[in-house]
């Protein structure tokens, strides 16, 4: 392993290598939702700074639970390009690692304050669990089903789907003034046929369609980091 990386200060345009973190929990959290780079990270805490064609091998290793001298020339290559060109500079854009692309063998590092970052710790877990790639992928595939979730935990016990319904038509509505008929019907199927059965297969909710009740159940403790970084948690991540 080599030297540490470089410390940079925070004020740096680039935010590489700063001793503090700078970036949302939200940011933290679009990175980490990403497998591959969550294998990058992995693999960086645990190893330290590496070329990027050898982090190339460590990683494939990883995800497919190999050894390294395992990992064939056309697979390390194949993900060589995918962490070139796309995971390692989204990861040095979020300070998450130190991206020395301007060598004649570009090398990446983890940032100094990674190791002892608690709320990465916290994703990382979350996301080990196998659950929260799940709630993830059900939250963000549709914006309606964060607003049922938000209505639902202010809500103790069962809630009625055509009371949900209201609720969920009303939104962006004068305070006082009902939503049309035709909204709440459009709610009410949109959430019997749709999200609350989604909502039910990831544990977030309990469902009960024949009496046509809703609870909210739990969400993973990072829910609200999702929520806050809706526009930027990618949720699926190319082999490549």
């Amino acid at each position: 392993m080599s030297e540490a990386p470089p410390e940079v200060p925070c004020e740096s345009s680039t935010n590489q290598g700063c001793l503090e973190r700078s970036r949302s929990d939200a940011e933290l959290l679009a990175a980490a939702a990403v497998p591959r780079r969550r294998a990058v990270l992995a693999t960086l805490r645990d190893h330290g700074e590496f070329a990027m064609s050898d982090l190339a091998t460590h990683v494939v290793a990883r995800e497919e639970g190999v050894a390294t001298d395992e990992v064939t020339d056309a697979r390390r290559n194949r993900a060589l390009t995918g962490l070139h060109h796309q995971h390692v500079p989204a990861l040095a854009d979020t300070g998450l690692v130190v991206y020395q692309h301007d060598e004649e063998e570009p090398r990446v590092g983890p940032a100094v304050w990674l190791a002892d970052d608690p709320t990465f710790d916290a994703i990382e877990s979350a996301f080990a669990t196998g659950r929260t790639d799940e709630v993830v992928d059900t939250l963000l595939a549709d914006s309606a089903r964060e607003l049922v979730v938000s209505i639902l935990r202010e809500h103790e016990g069962a809630f009625a789907l055509d009371d949900l319904a209201s609720a969920v038509a009303a939104v962006g509505r004068t305070a006082g003034s009902p939503p049309p008929e035709r909204a709440v019907t459009s709610a009410v199927a949109s959430l019997h046929h749709v999200h609350l059965p989604k909502l039910d297969d990831v544990g977030i909710v309990e469902y009960d369609a024949a009496e046509r009740t809703v609870e909210f159940e739990s969400v993973p403790e990072i829910y609200d980091l999702v929520v806050e970084g809706t526009s930027n948690v990618a949720v699926s991540d190319p082999s490549e």
